[in-house]
């Protein structure tokens, strides 16, 4: 992979993350949905078991894929940390950590930092390329 593919693909599995830990929290919520209340009308015992061990297996399935996406996760961003370490702008450094290791939106760094948000791509696109320039200068591979 690219240098750009790995900031990609830490960006995709931050959205992968938010999403599956919503999915966990609304199977969580819905464990709830399959027992019965006290005063309702019980329809069967064995649906009722059966509904619930469907959904505590889906719970249990999100958590391991969780725990996988959150383990790549780490390994990513020791990577680009790493990578951060090459620069040599201030400016730059700043602006990568908080994209890429905070995970702060373009929009939040802008107003944060008091720059425009197309000040605050064009820094982390010259980063980016910077970081290539001096991988490729060492001779090291982006993985």
């Amino acid at each position: 992979m690219t240098v750009a593919e790995h900031f990609e693909r830490l960006e995709y599995v931050a959205q992968l993350i938010a999403a599956t830990e919503r999915r966990i929290q609304a199977y969580r919520d819905a464990l709830g949905a399959c027992c019965s209340t006290p005063g309702a009308e019980r329809v069967s015992h064995t649906r009722n078991t059966d509904a619930l061990c469907d959904r505590v297996a889906a719970v249990v399935d999100a958590e391991r894929e969780l725990a996988g996406l959150k383990e790549e996760m780490t390994g990513l961003s020791a990577m680009v940390m790493r990578w951060i370490s090459l620069l040599t702008d201030p400016q730059e450094i700043t602006l990568m950590t908080m994209r890429y290791i905070e995970g702060k939106p373009n929009r939040d760094i802008a107003r944060e930092r008091n720059i425009s948000n197309r000040r605050v791509q064009m820094v982390i696109k010259d980063a980016r390329g910077h970081i290539e320039q001096r991988l490729m200068e060492k001779n090291e591979s982006f993985a």
